[in-house]
């Protein structure tokens, strides 16, 4: 028997079941094959090597330990950039997509705090109407009549979080600039057509 053909062999096996596993979900299973290839590789090496020529079983082991790290290296900077690899492995946002997203959020945490009026019905996801600007919202689980006065009082994603303005607490102009008892008021435009039936 030839261990050190099975030294090399197990070695080659072991180090691509380590780079499968770096891209492959198997919760452990494929790193339990790649390090019992290893161990195997050595063992193998020993028999071949270790008494008879130890400098070259040394050396099996440093080139082993060097080859490890460089093959892992090697994978992660190559295979994304194959087609197979662009296929299977997904891609992260475009810094645009990022920064757009996070100039949405900014411009809508600036809204905590102010006051306006429902356009649609609430239950609990609708429209209203904060600063002259119709946004989506929803309220905090009840459902609100259009009209109603609101506050913003949080986001949850890209959505208001709103809640409805106590009596006591209405004003007579809001932010939207619609005043209470005016028609616009009462019954909103709204935004898109009405299917005809």
């Amino acid at each position: 028997m030839d261990y050190s053909h099975f030294a090399i062999l197990a070695l080659a096996f072991g180090i691509a079941m380590l780079i499968a596993e770096i891209f492959i979900p198997s919760g452990g299973m494929i790193l339990i094959v790649a390090i019992i290839s290893l161990v195997a590789s050595v063992w193998c090496a020993w028999n071949a090597w270790g008494e008879s020529d130890t400098s070259r079983f040394v050396w099996f082991l440093v080139f082993g330990g060097l080859l490890l790290p460089v093959s892992a290296g090697g994978a992660l900077y190559i295979f994304p950039r194959t087609s197979f690899g662009r296929r299977v492995l997904l891609e992260a946002p475009e810094h645009e997509d990022i920064h757009a997203f996070v100039q949405e959020e900014q411009r809508l945490s600036r809204l905590i705090g102010k006051t306006g009026k429902t356009l649609t019905l609430m239950s609990p996801g609708g429209l209203v109407m904060i600063d002259g600007e119709r946004l989506h919202s929803e309220s905090e689980g009840v459902v609100l009549e259009p009209g109603e006065a609101v506050k913003v009082i949080a986001m949850k994603g890209n959505r208001l979080v709103v809640r409805a303005v106590s009596g006591g607490d209405q004003i007579a102009q809001t932010d939207d600039g619609f005043d209470d008892d005016s028609e616009e008021t009462q019954n909103p435009p709204l935004d898109f057509e009405l299917p005809q039936s």
